[in-house]
C-alpha cells in the first residue's frame, strides 16, 4: 500500500504512515456469506410429520410399501429416509423372532414338551 498524503510504501497491515501519520483507510471487510438455506432434504421433519409417518407405519401393508419407497426414494427427506431404514431393521428384527419364536413352540410341541389336551 502507498499513502495517499506522503506517498511513501506501507505495510500492508498499517493503520497510519509512519513518516506523516496519515490515517490509511482500510479495505472494507468482506461481506460475510450468508449461511445458504438448507435444501428440502436436509430439513429436519417436524413432530407431526413424525406422528404422522409412525401412524402410516400402523397400517399392516401400507407399513412395508412406504417403509420401502422412503428408503431406498433417489429423493427426498433424510430424516423420513433414516426413519424408515430404522423401521424396515425393527420389522425384520420382529419377523425374525417371531419366526424363531413360533418354530420352537411347534418343536416343543412335536416333543411334548408341551402338552395338548384337546383337539387342533
Amino acid at each position: 500500500m502507498v499513502c495517499k498524503k506522503c506517498k511513501s510504501v506501507l505495510a500492508a497491515d498499517a493503520l497510519y504512515c509512519e513518516k506523516c501519520g496519515f490515517p490509511v483507510k482500510k479495505r472494507p471487510a468482506a461481506k460475510k456469506a450468508e449461511m445458504p438455506l438448507a435444501p428440502q432434504a436436509l430439513v429436519p421433519l417436524t413432530t407431526a410429520q413424525c406422528v404422522g409417518i409412525l401412524l402410516a407405519f400402523c397400517v399392516p401393508v401400507l407399513n412395508l410399501i412406504l417403509m420401502l419407497v422412503w428408503a431406498y426414494a433417489p429423493q427426498g427427506n433424510e430424516s423420513r429416509r433414516s426413519m424408515a431404514r430404522a423401521g424396515l431393521i425393527l420389522f425384520g428384527a420382529v419377523l425374525a423372532f417371531a419366526i424363531l419364536g413360533l418354530s420352537l413352540f411347534l418343536i416343543l410341541a412335536d416333543t411334548g414338551f408341551i402338552p395338548f389336551t384337546g383337539t387342533i
